[in-house]
């Protein structure tokens, strides 16, 4: 079983339709679940909100896993991409 934390970005809906595709048994966690894209584009998928993955269920999917993908960022893709230094701490009058 793999666990994709961070399963509802870009990178983590990407991952987790190929696992879907190839037959991969995975949990999908998320701060905030899209329950419709993950019923409608990864049905064999079991997904957790992060809240439920704080608790001793977390603690067993971890115990469970094979494989831990971590896709966790808070950044958004393009945001920085004219000046990425801005997306360190300390470095947004970096030039």
């Amino acid at each position: 079983m793999i666990l994709v934390i961070g399963a509802n970005g870009f990178l983590g809906r990407h991952t987790t339709q190929l696992l879907e595709r190839q037959g991969h048994p995975a949990i999908a966690v998320s701060r905030n679940p899209d329950w419709d894209f993950f019923k409608r584009f990864t049905p064999s998928l079991q997904v957790m909100n992060a809240a439920d993955f704080a608790s001793s269920a977390g603690d067993d999917a971890i115990a469970a896993a094979d494989a831990i993908i971590y896709l966790v960022c808070h950044s958004v893709p393009s945001t920085f991409v004219d000046e990425p230094w801005r997306e360190l701490p300390g470095r947004q009058d970096f030039a």
